[in-house]
């Protein structure tokens, strides 16, 4: 064999009965770190933060976006609001559902967040999106603004010590759109 080809065919990595005494607990303590971080996260909520956004750019299997469209049946020249679009998973296709005379705002807690939704939005000709930053404890409409709102995978509840509410005001009507339901409450 030529110089190079030994070094392809070079055995280096042989996995021994002995090397699963290794691996097994090393195993263990990543699965074990693992459901403690997300236990963490799940009693210590924030916002996902925007140099993490790849997790909230990921599809979403179970609310594709034909599933919120089936849930939400909008229509041209609707005004609806979307509460935390994050990077704009579903924000450029709603905003084109509402096209050409509706307008979908969008609502959330951190600009880059807003500012990275834009940014798609214009660079695919979507020109119909509001964006405003706030939080959606209180957000920044008047009452009755608008035909129809949002959210998904937002708000699980309320991050507030000892508040397990969904952390949308009671006063407000949101449609849950989950799992292709339609939900007013």
């Amino acid at each position: 064999m030529a110089g190079g080809d030994d070094l392809m065919n070079a055995r280096t990595d042989k996995v021994t009965p002995g090397s699963y005494r290794v691996l097994k607990p090393a195993g263990a303590v990543l699965g074990g770190g693992l459901v403690a971080a997300a236990l963490w996260w799940r009693q210590h909520p924030s916002p996902c933060p925007y140099g993490q956004r790849f997790w909230v750019e990921a599809p979403h299997p179970s609310i594709t976006r034909a599933r919120l469209r089936e849930a939400l049946r909008p229509e041209s020249g609707e005004t609806l609001l979307e509460v935390g679009p994050g990077t704009g998973y579903y924000t450029v296709e709603a905003a084109r559902w509402l096209a050409p005379s509706g307008t979908l705002h969008i609502c959330d807690l951190q600009p880059e967040m807003l500012e990275h939704t834009t940014r798609i939005a214009a660079e695919q000709g979507v020109t119909n999106i509001e964006p405003a930053q706030g939080d959606a404890r209180s957000l920044p409409y008047p009452d009755a603004s608008f035909d129809g709102a949002y959210l998904v995978a937002v708000l699980g509840r309320d991050p507030r010590p000892g508040n397990r509410s969904s952390g949308v005001a009671p006063r407000d009507q949101v449609t849950r759109a989950t799992c292709g339901r339609r939900t007013v409450r």
